[in-house]
Protein backbone atom coordinates (compact mmCIF):
# COMPACT_ATOMS: atom_id res chain seq x y z
CA UNK A 1 0.00 0.00 0.00
CA UNK A 2 1.28 3.58 -0.93
CA UNK A 3 0.17 7.08 0.20
CA UNK A 4 -2.28 8.23 2.24
CA UNK A 5 -5.66 7.75 -0.42
CA UNK A 6 -5.04 3.86 -0.67
CA UNK A 7 -4.65 3.60 2.92
CA UNK A 8 -7.75 5.62 3.67
CA UNK A 9 -9.63 3.23 1.07
CA UNK A 10 -8.73 -0.17 2.53
CA UNK A 11 -9.51 0.93 6.23
CA UNK A 12 -12.63 2.15 5.13
CA UNK A 13 -13.39 -0.80 3.46
CA UNK A 14 -12.47 -2.37 6.65
CA UNK A 15 -14.72 -0.11 8.68
CA UNK A 16 -17.53 -0.65 5.96
CA UNK A 17 -17.29 -4.56 6.87
CA UNK A 18 -17.42 -3.48 10.26
CA UNK A 19 -20.36 -1.49 10.23
CA UNK A 20 -22.56 -3.24 7.95
CA UNK A 21 -22.00 -6.80 8.96
CA UNK A 22 -23.42 -6.64 12.47
CA UNK A 23 -26.84 -8.20 13.78
CA UNK A 24 -29.05 -6.55 15.80
CA UNK A 25 -27.76 -7.26 19.76
CA UNK A 26 -30.22 -6.80 23.07
CA UNK A 27 -28.10 -6.97 26.14
CA UNK A 28 -28.97 -6.31 29.67
CA UNK A 29 -26.10 -3.85 31.61
CA UNK A 30 -22.99 -5.84 32.92
CA UNK A 31 -21.56 -2.57 34.30
CA UNK A 32 -20.25 -1.65 31.29
CA UNK A 33 -21.91 1.59 30.29
CA UNK A 34 -23.79 3.79 32.43
CA UNK A 35 -24.98 3.25 35.81
CA UNK A 36 -28.98 3.72 34.52
CA UNK A 37 -28.76 2.16 31.54
CA UNK A 38 -30.75 -1.16 32.26
CA UNK A 39 -30.69 -2.48 28.70
CA UNK A 40 -28.92 -1.73 25.18
CA UNK A 41 -29.68 -2.95 21.44
CA UNK A 42 -27.41 -1.94 18.95
CA UNK A 43 -26.62 -3.04 15.49
CA UNK A 44 -25.93 -1.49 12.10
CA UNK A 45 -25.59 2.06 12.65
CA UNK A 46 -28.16 2.14 15.24
CA UNK A 47 -28.35 2.33 19.19
CA UNK A 48 -31.40 2.52 21.58
CA UNK A 49 -30.63 2.41 25.24
CA UNK A 50 -33.17 1.48 27.82
CA UNK A 51 -33.59 3.78 31.14
CA UNK A 52 -35.98 3.26 33.70
CA UNK A 53 -37.74 6.00 32.39
CA UNK A 54 -36.82 7.06 28.79
CA UNK A 55 -35.32 5.47 25.47
CA UNK A 56 -32.48 7.06 24.52
CA UNK A 57 -32.11 6.41 20.28
CA UNK A 58 -28.82 7.21 18.02
CA UNK A 59 -28.16 6.66 14.13
CA UNK A 60 -24.67 6.92 12.48
CA UNK A 61 -24.63 7.88 8.99
CA UNK A 62 -21.80 9.02 6.43
CA UNK A 63 -19.19 6.86 8.44
CA UNK A 64 -16.01 8.01 6.73
CA UNK A 65 -12.54 7.82 7.88
CA UNK A 66 -9.98 10.58 7.97
CA UNK A 67 -6.34 11.09 6.26
CA UNK A 68 -4.98 10.73 9.72
CA UNK A 69 -1.62 9.24 9.49
CA UNK A 70 -1.05 8.91 13.08
CA UNK A 71 -4.77 7.05 13.65
CA UNK A 72 -5.58 5.30 10.83
CA UNK A 73 -9.15 4.06 11.96
CA UNK A 74 -10.15 7.67 13.36
CA UNK A 75 -13.20 8.82 11.38
CA UNK A 76 -15.86 11.45 11.08
CA UNK A 77 -19.74 10.93 10.86
CA UNK A 78 -23.04 12.67 11.16
CA UNK A 79 -25.39 11.55 14.19
CA UNK A 80 -29.09 11.94 14.87
CA UNK A 81 -30.01 11.33 18.70
CA UNK A 82 -33.13 11.74 20.25
CA UNK A 83 -35.09 10.65 23.20
CA UNK A 84 -38.47 9.51 24.67
CA UNK A 85 -39.06 9.67 28.10
CA UNK A 86 -42.31 8.40 29.83
CA UNK A 87 -43.78 11.49 32.05
CA UNK A 88 -44.85 9.61 35.56
CA UNK A 89 -43.35 6.12 35.01
CA UNK A 90 -43.37 3.96 37.32
CA UNK A 91 -39.97 3.12 38.09
CA UNK A 92 -40.47 -0.78 38.13
CA UNK A 93 -38.54 -3.87 36.96
CA UNK A 94 -38.22 -3.74 33.24
CA UNK A 95 -37.49 -7.31 31.81
CA UNK A 96 -37.46 -8.26 28.58
CA UNK A 97 -39.76 -11.14 26.97
CA UNK A 98 -39.60 -13.08 24.02
CA UNK A 99 -36.87 -12.88 21.47
CA UNK A 100 -38.06 -11.59 17.90
CA UNK A 101 -36.66 -13.37 14.63
CA UNK A 102 -36.57 -10.91 12.10
CA UNK A 103 -35.56 -11.12 8.29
Amino acid sequence: FSGPEVRKKVYQNILDDLMVGEQQVFRKNAGFWEDEILYRTSGTNATANFYNDKVVFSLIKDAELTLNEDDPFEMKASFLNWSLEFKNAEKGALLPQNRVDRN
